[in-house]
């Protein structure tokens, strides 16, 4: 399955709607699990997937980490809400989770973000998903400008070999 678009939606009365590739990335389960995410953003997990990642954290847990870190993963991953995924692939998203990411209207447009190599969905406020890109936006241009680095030197490489 293709990694689904970004996508701006609405969430009315507390429910959202997924659409069904967003659905299908989490491989249409009948239940989701809501977890804390980075900054004012919230995570939609498969149960699934979600006890992959749980059973991992407290592996790493009980490896002794600092309890610092150990704390913010408990409350962020392993503190969840599981919640139901009707028929027609909606789910009520808890309230907690809509006052994290600033949801107050009866109708409030959030960003969803498929994110492949974590498996579950970021799911932002509009304003909150805009402001996250712009305090990432000198990590950004670090990570970027090594890309384009590594991309001359293979190219050079390249080129090198070729000759």
């Amino acid at each position: 399955m293709a990694r689904p678009s970004p996508a701006i939606q609405a969430v009315t009365d507390g429910r959202l709607t997924f659409k069904d590739d967003q659905h299908g990335f989490l491989g249409k389960p009948g239940r989701v699990r809501f977890t804390f995410g980075r900054g004012e953003c919230c995570l939609i997990h498969s149960p699934r997937r979600h006890a992959r990642i749980e059973a991992y954290i407290n592996r790493v847990l009980a490896d002794g980490i600092p309890d610092v870190v150990g704390a913010q993963l408990e409350t962020r991953f392993l503190q969840y809400e599981e919640c139901q995924v009707d028929e027609q692939c909606r789910v009520r998203v808890p309230a907690l989770y809509l006052m994290r990411i600033g949801l107050t209207s009866k109708t409030d447009k959030v960003v969803l973000i498929c994110q492949p190599r974590s498996g579950w969905i970021e799911l932002w406020s509009v304003p909150g998903f805009f402001d996250s890109l712009k305090a990432d936006e000198q990590y950004m241009a670090g990570a970027l400008a090594q890309l384009a680095q590594a991309s001359l030197r293979e190219e050079s490489e390249s080129i090198s070999e070729g000759e």
